[in-house]
């Protein structure tokens, strides 16, 4: 065997490593996604928003009518 032979030969298996790790991994995180027993549909809270001292959050905002503009 010569050394580029081996050379090759090293490259095809770490790639074959790297291809068997990969797999694996997706494969494992393919069953953790399987595991929510929701049907899958999201759950989704609206995040509370914790604001400064002093500001709040208008209750009304103002409607504000735009007067049309003549060309």
């Amino acid at each position: 065997m010569t050394y580029l032979q081996f050379l090759y030969l090293l490259v095809v298996i770490a790639n074959l490593i790297i291809l068997g790790i990969l797999l694996w991994r997706t494969q494992k995180k393919k069953d953790n996604n399987n595991n929510d027993e929701d049907g899958g549909i999201e759950e989704f809270t609206e995040p509370t928003l914790d604001l400064p001292p002093g500001v709040t959050w208008p209750v009304d905002s103002p409607v504000v009518e735009k007067e049309p503009v003549s060309v």
